[in-house]
């Protein structure tokens, strides 16, 4: 009876061993692991970057084509209805849930881990 056959040899202490060591992280090691996760997020964080921008673009646009169309409201009462007829459309409701949503998700990023008391 071989007892390196029974027992696996020193191969098997060897990979138990490696098994306990990767179970646990030193801070250093954590810390190593977040900047790898940073850094493999950063085009997910270009183009969160870039709808944002458009989204932005557009809804600010539309803000200020109302905006000037409710002062002039104000002495061309048709002004108004062209207001309403613009909230009508499909594409302007689209473009206020997809700024409610980039807005959302960019900027409250860090928001529910602070509630959570993560740093």
């Amino acid at each position: 009876m071989n007892w390196a056959n029974i027992l696996g040899g020193g191969d098997v202490i060897d990979k138990g061993f490696d098994l306990i060591d990767n179970a646990f992280h030193t801070d250093q090691e954590k810390a190593g692991e977040k900047i790898k996760l940073l850094d493999s997020m950063r085009p997910f964080k270009l183009a969160q970057r870039l709808l944002a921008k458009e989204i932005f673009y557009m809804f600010r646009t539309l803000f200020y084509i109302e905006l000037a169309l409710g002062i002039i409201g104000i002495w061309i009462p048709q002004c108004w209805e062209i207001v309403a007829v613009l909230n009508e459309l499909d594409v302007i409701q689209m473009l206020g849930y997809s700024f409610l949503a980039v807005v959302s998700l960019y900027f409250t990023g860090g928001v529910v881990d602070s509630f959570k008391g993560k740093k």
